[in-house]
């Protein structure tokens, strides 16, 4: 176990996304607690956001958890709108 303390589920601020527009792209901002408690508001955070251009780049600096299931849902829904999550990966 590590020395630091994880945030309980209904501690930690809930999963939200947004779709920015930067400089000439376009940056999906994940944040909060993205863990299998709160899979549903974090596939309901998805579902809200506007259509997916292209190409976006995505940013967890705000991320206080994410799981592998919160990371399998992400992965999804961008396939499910277009998108080759593994596209920009190195």
């Amino acid at each position: 176990m590590t020395a630091g303390r994880r945030p309980v589920a209904g501690k930690a601020p809930a999963a939200a996304c947004r779709l920015e527009a930067a400089g000439s792209g376009h940056v999906l901002r994940i944040s909060g607690d993205c863990r299998i408690p709160r899979l549903t508001e974090l596939d309901g955070a998805l579902a809200a956001l506007p259509r997916l251009p292209a190409a976006v780049t995505l940013d967890g600096e705000a991320l206080a958890e994410l799981d592998t299931a919160a990371a399998l849902l992400l992965a999804l829904r961008l396939r499910d709108a277009g998108l080759d999550p593994a596209a920009g990966a190195s």
